[in-house]
């Protein structure tokens, strides 16, 4: 199978938000800000934020962390987010999930002005999604922000030139995260599309799809028996699994049984290396595209 290697389309994606940004510096003396909100030290969040950050420094954007220790009032997070919406130098905000129980998300995603929304979570940016009716490859130059990962995975098969026109193509999984969004950009690219879960009977679901897409959670869900020869598998799933052989005690792995799935597959995505880098990637693309919004920049993105 073709190795769909996100990782290496994310260094060109980077290198050219690092161009773009470079030009608007010397033209305009400004720069992409990012703000990104953790309550508490999840280890797994602070992970994220690091990659974000550092992917985010390495285009020349100013990335900001700003962390609230467990037990910090809602009402703290909601004032320090409306106190960066104001502020003319932040373009793009975050507010890293999951959330202490006791908090709001759905409050918390209302805060964030959906300009600066660039996890694409705000409502109306879910809405704006929803109901357009425009292709994604016009999306390209949309006006809303749209959330990270479906982004990464459409962006991921079109720098690979794969068509999805005519596809059957099951998704598994239906959070608000990856697998609504996703869907909606998926039913503009003309496929016959299938949303399962873990309870559907993926035998049957599966046996003629030709693009899988996982993001259950679920390590080893999908293995090389349910695959019909020939399909493309996007995993999305991110699985921390105890392992005493390795060094850390533990491996990451996806909802695909990575070695079996290969040798059937025509191609297929990496776990890591996949689409976790395109995610990070769309975060830099959201937060550049609300900076040239804010100050006016009309400019072609690479073809």
């Amino acid at each position: 199978a073709t190795l769909l290697d996100g990782r290496s389309v994310a260094r060109v994606i980077e290198s050219e938000v690092r161009q773009r940004i470079t030009g608007m510096r010397a033209s305009l003396g400004q720069v992409p800000g990012l703000r990104i909100f953790q309550v508490g030290e999840e280890a797994d969040s602070t992970a994220y934020i690091a990659a974000k950050c550092r992917a985010a420094h390495r285009v020349g954007m100013n990335c900001e962390v700003i962390r609230f220790p467990l037990g910090t009032h809602s009402s703290v997070l909601l004032e320090a987010i409306n106190k960066e919406n104001s502020n003319p130098d932040v373009h793009g905000i975050i507010v890293q999930l999951p959330l202490p129980d006791e908090y709001c998300v759905a409050t918390t995603a209302l805060t964030v002005l959906p300009e600066k929304d660039v996890d694409g979570f705000h409502p109306l940016n879910m809405a704006a999604l929803a109901s357009a009716d425009y292709t994604y490859r016009l999306c390209r130059s949309r006006t809303s922000l749209y959330p990270c990962t479906p982004l990464g995975i459409m962006e991921l098969a079109r720098r690979y030139d794969l068509s999805w026109s005519g596809k059957k193509v099951a998704l598994l999984g239906r959070s608000d995260i990856v697998g609504r969004p996703l869907a909606y950009l998926l039913l503009k690219e003309m496929v016959t599309l299938t949303v399962c879960c873990i309870e559907s009977d993926l035998r049957a679901e599966l046996k003629h799809a030709d693009v899988i897409i996982s993001a259950c959670g679920v390590p080893n869900l999908i293995t090389a028996d349910l695959v019909k020869p020939g399909a493309v598998v996007f995993d999305v799933g991110f699985n921390v699994i105890k392992d005493p052989s390795r060094r850390e005690g533990f491996r990451i792995a996806g909802d695909v049984d990575f070695e079996g799935v290969k040798k059937v597959a025509s191609a297929i995505t990496p776990v890591p290396g996949g689409v976790g880098p395109m995610t990070v990637a769309m975060v830099l693309q959201n937060t550049l595209d609300a900076f040239r919004r804010a100050v006016s920049v009309t400019e072609e993105r690479p073809k």
